[in-house]
This record gives structure tokens, sequence and C-alpha cells, in this order.
């Protein structure tokens, strides 16, 4: 990217020149630099200032920890590159001015995609010397130059030594430049043509957002499956259905030393049957999940609305728009009424009241990550949800041959329930993994995982306080963002980072290792939907971890916490150890299911791993090996594969 900012900045030392030349010509016509943008951008940017707008960004903590990233060391070449031609051409820079610079990505083949750049020329677009002076000036830099016409329109094309080409054309008061010739072809068509800009829905949006932050940020919804198409082999349901969904968001970019904020607007697609669309017609709450959850959490996504009555029927009222997704959902409906012999509506939503809510565990090393998922329905009638819940709880031991035991743990009642279809069907697809659930009480939420375990994790750590609650990171979120919400998501990147590792392939592992830091790094990120008429607020937050800060609220790895009781759950014939891991003269261990094979044996000081760390495969072949320090990785580690051979050394 470097070749782009080293002919950029000749460009716009031409333009500084040109303008001290004609500072007093007035342009032929000043258009809406948005009309140069092709209707097929992923993304949009726009700024009143953009060497102001740098200046601030290059000073940031946040900046200067994501772009030492491996994946943005060109850009961070580039960001280097331009701090210094700034710093060393600070009066011309001055002269240069606030003007209007966009910048749009727009896909070019298959996994790929490039940049339209666009510059408000202002007074230098009438000075009809404009090519002669960047021809001059890129000719003396020793770029090789050749012009051509497309429609009328005369394009400058550069070329380096490496024969990199920056194509560059004057349309009215805007300088359009590219690397991929065609999207410069595609910008005249634009403007002769506008399709984004004049689009009632994308109007909707730019005239609310608002402009105090470093630049505006447009989302074209319709396009998002192709910017994920360039970092996915397989396309996603879940990213293509909200490009079904959403229209446009038009977002205001805030940073601050450690953390980024945007704020802004989207509009829904009313005329499509969505899970997403019923949501935002059945108002807000309260968010209040991290009440219960465990500060082991990986992520959680919320729905919030006013009552249940009231999304289930904007849900079925929305899902009518589809005839053949509404005649599914009844489907699905009477397919479990039938089976057990129930009113859905009666026994498995009337109890609950404002909120609903699924959940990923940091992983625990030998459940599945289906089995981390939990899904916490609020209720505001705790004896109903109970009394509602046994009555299904019967109804399937009538209907379904297996038996299954009562669990009581730590006065915690635990059940089964066999409701195949009824999260996905009632929630949409987020929920859609949860087919066989348990479930028991915590708080004044009803928590349903495919695996008991789980739910006494999760027990433990509600008693024992390790909730978001008391989760720093969660807190900072909670206090940027408005209390009651639509629709809410959080992400702790440093519980997210073991999760993705225990399902890595070894090449991907390896990847990760080598970034674990941008995980550790990040503290936590943010983002709502608030419903507000045919508006959707829309707020996301990033925040990095301040420099050397400690914190000992965090599990540590290997979910080391406190003892946990020996504990056996029965199901039916199948008997199985939730867990062993206990502390016995200051050394841990935890053991795999079978109850026998050690996978981790650690030495520990109050509670917390201090002192020497080993890891084992099923069979006992060393899997890694190290030192905690007070809780935290210390010294040299080594990691090995199932073979016993050394695969990677890190050191903290």
């Amino acid at each position: 990217m470097k070749r782009s900012l080293k002919v950029i900045s000749v460009v716009i030392g031409s333009i500084i020149l040109l303008i001290l030349g004609y500072l007093y010509i007035s342009p032929d016509k000043n258009i809406n630099g948005l009309y140069l943008i092709p209707e097929d951008a992923m993304y949009i940017l726009d700024s009143d200032d953009p060497i102001e707008n740098w200046r601030e960004l290059s000073q940031n903590s946040l900046w200067q920890f994501l772009k030492e990233h491996e994946s943005l060391s060109d850009i961070a070449d580039d960001a280097n590159y331009l701090d210094t031609l700034i710093s060393d051409n600070s009066f011309l820079f001055k002269l240069f001015g606030s003007r209007k610079f966009i910048m749009s990505a727009h896909k070019t083949r298959p996994g790929d995609y490039d940049f339209i750049f666009a510059i408000d020329l202002k007074k230098t677009a009438k000075t009809g010397v404009l090519y002669t002076a960047l021809e001059k000036v890129l000719k003396a830099s020793g770029f090789k130059v050749t012009t051509r016409m497309y429609k009328d329109y005369e394009f400058l094309e550069s070329m380096d030594d490496v024969k990199d080409v920056l194509t560059m054309c004057k349309v009215e008061n805007f300088l359009v430049c590219s690397y991929s010739a065609s999207l410069v072809e595609k910008s005249v068509d634009a403007f002769q043509n506008p399709q984004i800009a004049r689009d009632i829905y994308f109007q909707d949006v730019y005239k609310r957002v608002a402009t105090k932050g470093l630049s505006r940020l447009y989302i074209p919804y319709a396009q998002i499956d192709e910017y994920v198409s360039c970092y996915m082999a397989q396309p996603d349901e879940l990213i293509t259905d909200l490009s079904h969904t959403l229209r446009y968001s038009a977002l205001d970019f805030i940073i601050d030393d450690n953390e980024w904020k945007i704020k802004g607007v989207t509009n829904i697609d009313e005329t499509v049957d969505s899970y997403l669309l019923a949501l935002m017609r059945s108002g807000q709450s309260n968010n209040r999940v991290h009440e219960i959850l465990s500060n082991r959490t990986a992520w959680h996504l919320s729905f919030n609305f006013s009552s249940i009555d009231k999304f289930y029927t904007e849900l079925t009222t929305v899902l009518k728009l589809d005839q053949a997704a509404y005649d599914e959902f009844t489907k699905s409906q009477k397919k479990i009424e039938n089976l057990l012999g129930i009113s859905v509506k009666k026994y498995l939503l009337d109890w609950v009241s404002d909120e609903v809510s699924v959940a990923q565990l940091r992983s625990n090393a030998y459940a599945s990550r289906e089995d981390n998922l939990v899904v916490c329905l609020r209720t505001n009638d705790m004896p109903l949800a109970k009394k509602s819940l046994q009555h299904v709880a019967d109804q399937v031991k009538k209907k379904t041959p297996g038996k299954f035991k009562k669990i009581l743990y730590r006065n915690y009642e635990i059940q089964f329930l066999d409701i195949k279809g009824f999260f996905k069907t009632f929630f949409g697809k987020a929920f859609q993994k949860l087919e066989k659930p348990y479930y028991t009480t915590i708080g004044d939420y009803v928590v349903f995982s495919n695996n008991p375990r789980t739910i006494i994790g999760l027990i433990e750590d509600f008693e024992n306080e390790r909730t978001l609650a008391t989760n720093m990171a969660h807190s900072n979120f909670r206090e940027q963002a408005s209390d009651k919400s639509s629709l809410r998501i959080y992400v702790s990147p440093e519980n997210t980072y073991p999760l993705l590792g225990k399902y890595a392939k070894s090449q991907t592992s390896s990847t990760l290792k080598r970034n674990e830091k941008y995980f550790t790094g990040l503290e936590s990120f943010g983002f709502q939907f608030n419903a507000e008429g045919v508006m959707l607020e829309t707020f996301a937050y990033l925040k990095m971890k301040p420099i050397h800060s400690e914190d000992d609220t965090q599990i540590p790895e290997g979910e080391l916490a406190v003892k946990y009781d020996n504990y056996a759950i029965t199901t039916g014939a199948v008997d199985s150890v939730f867990v062993i891991q206990m502390i016995e003269d200051d050394v841990y261990k935890k053991y795999y299911p079978n109850g026998k094979d050690v996978e981790i044996r650690a030495e520990t000081k109050d509670e917390i791993m201090h002192g020497k760390y080993e890891e084992f495969y099923p069979d006992g072949t060393i899997r890694a090996r190290g030192k905690y320090r007070n809780g935290k990785k210390s010294g040299g580690w080594k990691y090995y594969d199932e073979k016993g051979n050394l695969d990677n050394k890190q050191r903290y």
C-alpha cells in the first residue's frame, strides 16, 4: 500500500501547488462526492479533514496496538511513511486544508477487493492545468505516465517500477483515484447514473448521522456477503440473513486513547420476514443477563422486548410476509405440541418476561462447542416458570423412552427436556444448536444447556460471584451502552481465544498462537441496536486493556477457580463424571472424563496457578509445559504435538 501513499502524496503536493496559483478561481460545479461511489461498494469512509483526522488516529493507543498485527504490516509501514510525510511537509499540508475525502471498498475478483479514493479539489477544479501539473510531477518522480479517454473523461495513468498502475480522473470538483482502472470507470458510470447517493433508504440514514467524530462509515448491507467472502471460504447463513434484512448503516467514528466508539443509525427492510424485524417492532427492555452469566463467557447475544406477548405477536405477523416461512413455523410448533401434548405458548413462553439470551462459554477442555452454549430466559414469575417446565418435563418422561433422573446440585434442580426445534423456531438460527437441553433456574433466569456439566459450572461461578456483573471489562461496556436495548452483542476476546484454538486446524492453530496478544490485549467488543421508530439506533464499542494491567477476576488458564466437589451425573444407564478437578497439597489436578487420566497438573498458591504447569493429551503425552506467576503465564513455554514432538515455543 506504500505505493498508494507515495503516488497520492505526489498528487496532493500537485494540488497544493495549484491552490497557491489559482486560489481565487471558482469551480464550474460542486457535486456530492457520494455520487461517485458505485452501487457495489462494500463500505464507504467519509472524512471532512483527512490530514487532521490521520494525525489524531496515528497517535491513538488502540491504533498503535492494532497496527503491529502481521496482517497489517504493510499498512503499518504506510502509516509510518505518511506520518513522516505530513510531519516533514506540515506547511504544505496546512495549505491542503480541510476538504472532503471519500474512500470505498469494492470486490474486484473472487477473494480480493480494492479501493476508490475521491478527493475534493475545491478551487483547483477549474484550473484546466491539473493533469499537466500532475504529469510533470509524476514524471519527475520516476513514474511512467500515459493518458486515455473513457466516455469523454480523460484518464491519467501512472506506472511505477514494479508496474503498479494508479488511474486518476477529474470528475467535476473531485479527483478520483484507484489502483484498479475498472473501479475508476465504474465511478464515472456511477456519476452519470448515481445509485447509492440517490437511494431514499441511504438518504434516510445519511441525514441522521452525526459528524462529531473522526469520520463517517456507511455500510450497504446488500454487499456484506461479498465482503465476508473475501475472508471466508463458505458463506455464513447468519451473515446472509443480515444482508437481506438490513439496508444501510450510517455511523460516526469516535476515538479515545484506548477505545473506539461508533454511533449512528441503521434501517431495516420491512418487506422481508425476519426475526430481527419482529424484534425491532417489539420494544426494548433492560439487559440484565450479566447478573448470572459466568465471567468465562466468550460472547453473548441478547434479545430484549417489552413483553413476550408483544414479540410473539410481531413474530407471527412478520412470518406471514412469507407464507412458506409461516407454514414452517406453525408446522414446527404443532410438532412439539403433538409430541408432548402441551401448548407451547402456555408452557414454554407465557412465563418469559422481556429478555432472551444465548451465550458461548469458554471451552472446558472436554465439552464440545455446542455443549458450552447456554440459553437464558428471564422471568418475572419464577413459580409459574417452574410449574410450567415441570409439566413439560413430566410430559417428556411420558413420551420419550429414555429415563432421566432429576439432578440436585447445591440445591439447584437440573432437569432434562426433549424440545427439539423449539429455540430455533421461536428465536432464530442463533439458537438452533440447542436441541435437547438440560435446564435449571439461576436468579431471575431459566438456563438451558445441552450439557449438565455446563450448567453446574455456571452455578459454581454464580455462587462464587464470578459473573459478568463483577467483570470490569463488561462493566466498562455497560457504562458506554444505553441501559435499554433491542439487541445486544458482547464479545470477550480473551475468553474467545482459547475457544478458537481448541477447534482450529493445526495450521490455523499456529497462527492463533502467534496472535494471542491481539486477543488478550483487547478488553472487549460490544454492539447494540435500539429500535426507535423506523430506525435502529446503532452503537459499537472496542476497547483495549490498559497497558500493564492485571485482571485478577479472570479465570486462569485451565479454568482453575475453586475446588469443585467430585460429582457424578446419571442419565439413564450412562454414568459420566461432571468434573474431577481438585487441589491437594497446593497441586491442582484436572482429569479427563474417564476420571483416571490427568489432563492438567499445576502448582498453585492461594488457589491461583503459581509455579510449574503441565498439560497432557488423553494418552498421557505432554501437550504443554511452562510456568505461571500469580495466575498469568510466565517465562518460556513449550507446546508439543500429539506425537510428543516440539511444535512451538512462546515466551511470556
